[in-house]
């Protein structure tokens, strides 16, 4: 099973530099020739192996080679990476909308 998740990540990671977009669940059974049941147990495999496989972590982790030198992404750096990458994105900043949404009327 380890080959198919490696085929898994290839196929995410051509899939993002192809079209800037993750490749779907059935365009990805396709590929590695599996049916849905199967696909569930890879990506089960895939989590108890400790690799995430799913299309955020790329994203974080393509981000992250660019803005950073961190080498592998590790879980305590995901809040991190993904705040900078909503700032550059999407030019939001959580803590000026927090102005917005106190937490007494929320």
């Amino acid at each position: 099973m380890s080959d198919k998740i490696n085929k898994l990540h290839r196929y995410m990671r051509i899939g993002i530099n192809r079209t800037g977009s993750f490749p779907s669940q059935p365009e990805l059974m396709k590929k590695l020739g599996i049916n849905p049941e199967e696909f569930n147990e890879l990506i089960n495999e895939a989590k108890e192996s400790g690799r995430d496989i799913r299309p955020e972590y790329f994203e974080i982790n393509q981000y992250s080679n660019q803005i950073e030198s961190i080498r592998k992404v590790e879980p305590w750096d995901i809040p991190f990476i993904s705040e900078k990458l909503k700032k550059s994105r999407f030019s939001i900043d959580s803590e000026e909308l927090r102005n917005y949404f106190p937490l007494s009327k929320v």
